[in-house]
Formats: C-alpha cells, sequence, structure tokens
C-alpha cells in the first residue's frame, strides 16, 4: 500500500529547495512500473487538493524529484515529474518535458559533403531541466542559416514550463490534476550518442 508521495527538488536542478508530502487522501490511481533494466521506469498519480494548490503544484514542479513510500516507510519508486495535466471542466493545461530540448546543433550540406554546425545551448533551460541535446536535419544551407535555424528551433522548445491549451467545450470534466512519471534511466535518451542515426534529431524548416 502506497502511504506517501514526496515531491522534492531535484539534485539535477538548480531550481531551489522544494519539499512537498502528499498523504494518502492527497492523491490517488497511483500506479507504476520497473523493469530488469533500468529499474523505474514509469508512474502516475493524480493529485487531490485545492484549485489553487492544484494549480501551484502544476506551475512549479515539472522536473521535480519524485519518491514514493509503503505504509512500512520503505522507498519503492523513485524518479521525476515529466509531465502533468490540469483539466478544468471545459478545457485542460498541459506541461512536459517530451518535446524539450536546451542543447542542439544541425547536419547540414555545405554544397561539398554533410558537415556539423557549431552548438547552440539555452544555459537557464539546462540548470532548470538538466540538458537534452537535439540533432536538427537540413539540406543545404550556409552556416549563417543553419545557426538561424537552430535559434528559431531552441526558442520553440527549451521552455516546457508554458502549457499547452486544450479547449473541450462544454464544462462536463471534473476538475483534476494528473501526474506523469519518468524513472532517471530516461535521462540517457536525452544525449546524442551517435549523430549519423536519426535519435534526436528533428527536420528543420528552412
Amino acid at each position: 500500500m502506497i502511504e506517501e508521495i514526496v515531491v522534492r527538488n531535484n539534485p539535477l536542478s538548480s531550481a531551489g529547495t522544494y519539499h512537498k508530502s502528499l498523504s494518502r487522501g492527497q492523491f490517488e490511481n497511483y500506479r507504476h512500473t520497473k523493469r530488469a533494466m533500468g529499474g523505474h521506469y514509469r508512474a502516475s498519480f493524480d493529485v487531490v487538493l485545492s484549485l489553487n494548490e492544484m494549480y501551484t503544484f502544476f506551475s512549479e514542479n515539472l522536473f521535480r524529484e519524485v519518491q514514493v513510500f509503503n505504509h512500512r516507510g520503505i522507498g519503492v519508486w523513485e524518479g521525476f515529474i515529466f509531465g502533468m495535466t490540469l483539466s478544468l471542466g471545459g478545457f485542460s493545461m498541459s506541461v512536459s518535458l517530451q518535446s524539450m530540448a536546451n542543447r542542439m546543433w544541425a547536419r547540414y550540406y555545405n554544397g561539398t559533403s554533410t558537415v556539423r554546425s557549431t552548438t547552440v545551448e539555452d544555459t537557464d533551460s539546462q540548470n532548470r531541466y538538466w540538458i537534452r541535446e537535439q540533432v536538427l536535419t537540413m539540406g543545404e544551407a550556409t552556416p549563417a542559416l543553419a545557426e538561424q535555424a537552430l535559434y528559431t528551433r531552441l526558442g520553440q522548445v527549451s521552455d516546457p514550463s508554458i502549457p499547452a491549451i486544450e479547449w473541450r467545450g462544454e464544462a462536463k470534466h471534473p476538475v483534476k490534476l494528473s501526474v506523469e512519471c519518468r524513472g532517471y534511466w530516461d535521462l540517457l535518451w536525452w544525449r546524442v550518442y551517435n549523430q549519423t542515426t536519426l535519435s534526436g534529431n528533428a527536420d528543420a524548416d528552412i
């Protein structure tokens, strides 16, 4: 039986000191999975607090560390908040690390061969959400054009705290805050280890 969910400052983030303990009655629908390779894999739960508290939780806790304890006080799962959806009747707001990237470079054709551009970074995003890399795949370009495309893309994806809003029509849906978590093993895939593959790539529209 799950007794407590602790949300705290992530050691990989400079977001500052934070500690929030959710006891039974303050969360519901908890579930988690583990895998032989990597251990803690996925977890999810709904937060049951006042609307103001849920909105604060939603606004502040992306990438916070999550520790889950059973009724004996034994830790059974650990990871970080990967995404959240706050449902408010007729619409919902979502934040997620799914498309976030804050370090990127491009591969492009310079008229002779395929080359790699310089790297552009958003250090504020890296300090808050750690480092996630992405490679843009471009056609023929100049170094200046490649850099311009990189900064455009970086501005689009480096801040995952901006919520996506979905309108649902009539206010038939219950007010709810759903939290999706991932284990730290997931961070291995945030780095591009071999840029000759499509891993971590995105197409650039230029």
